[in-house]
């Protein structure tokens, strides 16, 4: 979704742009992070480091209102998160990679309504394309697909096309 830069500072010496500022939602004008960024005019190449040290997902702001590529992965999502994010770029390509810290989130999917307490990071190798590398493991309070199941260890890997692939799931169920 559209996002704006407010507050940006620049410098130009040399040939080089120094900036920093801040990104927010457009429609609502609500800060999300803080970024600060360097830019080589002649060699067409640069970089940003965007921060987000505390998002909070609740009734006020939800993860597709930030990008659609959230609507319909995960609903109803309530709790903080951190996030940094790295964008490299050149004339012929831009690179993004960043890591989300989850600190405690609730949320639903399609398929699991109910996914409590959910805590770890996740790395992405494409920010384009919201991929990671195998390995992500995060812990999750509660799983109830119609069965709840407690005290969960969950490795996975994040694929093109909203797909997930599951490498290693654990819960306390039945004493064990």
């Amino acid at each position: 979704n559209p996002l704006r830069l407010l507050d940006v500072s620049a410098v130009m010496r040399g040939g080089e742009i120094d900036a920093e500022g801040q990104v927010v939602l457009e429609d609502r004008a609500r800060q999300l992070a803080r970024f600060d960024a360097h830019h080589d005019i002649a060699a067409g190449e640069g970089a940003a480091r965007i921060a987000a040290d505390r998002i909070v997902f609740g009734t006020e702001l939800q993860p597709y209102e930030i990008t659609e590529r959230a609507r319909g992965l995960v609903e109803n999502v309530r709790g903080p998160i951190a996030v940094g994010a790295d964008i490299d770029w050149t004339r012929h390509a831009i690179r993004g990679r960043g890591v989300v810290r989850i600190d405690g989130v609730s949320l639903a999917t399609s398929t699991i309504p109910i996914v409590n307490d959910v805590h770890g990071s996740v790395a992405f190798d494409d920010l384009f394309t919201l991929t990671t590398a195998p390995g992500q493991a995060v812990t999750v309070g509660e799983l109830n697909p119609g069965l709840a199941v407690q005290n969960g260890r969950v490795r996975f890997q994040l694929l093109t096309d909203q797909r997930v692939a599951i490498e290693s799931a654990e819960f306390d169920f039945a004493a064990g």
